[in-house]
């Protein structure tokens, strides 16, 4: 009988960590994510300058450039960053060059055509 009431203190401090770390997993899905690339049906050309296993992350330096878009492609929470949303491949160029100079040199067109993936455009 002495035995149970040990038992019963050890088991809640085992447990705690395992609480804690719960929290910590709660609290992940709560920050803001970058919105995804609107599935209208349309084809349309965006920057994609980061690929990145987190799907939190914001890119504030990078906002004046125009809209963010994230695209999560598995579960794992993979993530292609992009920026931009044309329909002109033109203006999509311009920005690319932009996105290059603030920092991202290895930066692509994107092709998309209703909010799906397509292709990376050469230039």
């Amino acid at each position: 009988s002495a035995k149970s009431p040990m038992t019963g203190i050890v088991t809640p401090d085992l447990k705690s960590p395992t609480l804690r770390d719960e929290d910590h997993t709660v609290t992940m899905p709560r920050k803001t994510q970058i919105k995804a690339i609107k599935k209208d049906g349309k084809l349309s050309y965006h920057i994609l300058f980061r690929v990145l296993d987190n799907p939190y992350e914001t890119f504030d330096d990078l906002k004046p450039f125009g809209q963010l878009y994230r695209e999560t492609f598995d579960n794992k929470g993979n993530s292609r960053y992009l920026i931009g949303d044309t329909s002109s491949l033109i203006e999509a160029a311009i920005l690319l060059k932009k996105v290059k100079q603030a920092g991202y040199p290895i930066s692509f067109i994107a092709e998309y055509k209703n909010g799906n993936f397509v292709k990376i455009i050469n230039q």
